[in-house]
């Protein structure tokens, strides 16, 4: 992947706040963050430079089952960026560059990337949209001990660190290679954050992938709407609660299906 083809989203101005959303703008595109819950945030970037009909260009799906019901305590704008604070977590973000930091407990759960090379310019860009397809990549940095667990069903080690998962449903016909059925971009880990891509677009998760960043889960949706949710929670436990409050509890399997599986 040619990372110099992402145009870096810099230069945040606010335009416009309600109790439960915050719209930015930068340049020709639109930031919108909306206070789901009091402890999840979503995040919508697109293209147009203006937020009318956006509500069309940023598709349903059908895939959420419950309706945005936080709201913003504060929206302040400090030094060199804007705190956005439900008075359960806290989001910060640059205005030059669009790094993002997320806080729960006055504790930084998540962050924009941190891997930088020798003349301090960051390997993959934070937020960007491709200068010709239009997609949109979103970039989180890693500790190096950081583990990443979900997206879906995948054949590999539970902890999807250092792997290039896809999110694209494909008939698999066995579990020897990347493909599967039940794919879902929805990713956690046990430092308290998780995450999920809103899109039925194909999505790549470089998480601590080599050949991106080993410090760093990359994000690329090929689609020309990035629809993140971002989850700050204190247990694997409520990472989960809070993803299925957002798209839907399963019910309870029958008992034939946790019997042995024959393909024909």
């Amino acid at each position: 992947m040619d990372f110099t083809e992402f145009q870096r989203l810099q230069g945040l101005t606010l335009s416009r706040q309600d109790h439960q959303q915050v719209y930015f703008s930068c340049g020709e595109h639109v930031l919108e963050v909306t206070a789901w819950t009091p402890t999840t945030l979503r995040l919508r970037c697109l293209s147009g430079g203006d937020v009318a009909g956006r509500d069309q260009r940023l598709a349903g799906y059908g895939l959420l089952s419950s309706q945005a019901s936080g709201s913003f305590r504060s929206v302040r704008e400090v030094a060199g960026g804007y705190e956005l604070d439900t008075g359960a977590c806290m989001l910060r973000l640059d205005a030059e560059t669009f790094r993002l930091e997320l806080h729960r407990h006055g504790q930084l759960r998540l962050q924009s990337v941190t891997d930088e090379h020798f003349r301090g310019w960051a390997r993959i860009p934070n937020l960007a949209c491709h200068e010709s397809s239009g997609h949109w990549m979103l970039s989180l940095a890693l500790q190096s001990d950081t583990a990443v667990y979900g997206l879906g069903e995948k054949f590999t080690a539970l902890n999807k660190r250092g792997q290039l998962v896809t999110s694209y449903v494909e008939d698999a016909l066995g579990v020897n290679t990347e493909l599967a059925y039940k794919n879902t971009p929805f990713a956690w880990s046990p430092e308290g954050w998780g995450l999920y891509v809103h899109t039925t677009a194909n999505v790549q998760h470089g998480v601590g992938y080599g050949q991106w960043s080993h410090r760093s889960y990359g994000l690329v949706v090929e689609e020309q709407v990035l629809d993140v949710f971002l989850f700050a929670e204190d247990s694997p436990a409520e990472l989960l609660r809070a993803y299925t409050d957002l798209t839907g509890k399963a019910p309870a399997v029958p008992l034939w299906s946790l019997g042995v599986w024959v393909s024909r």
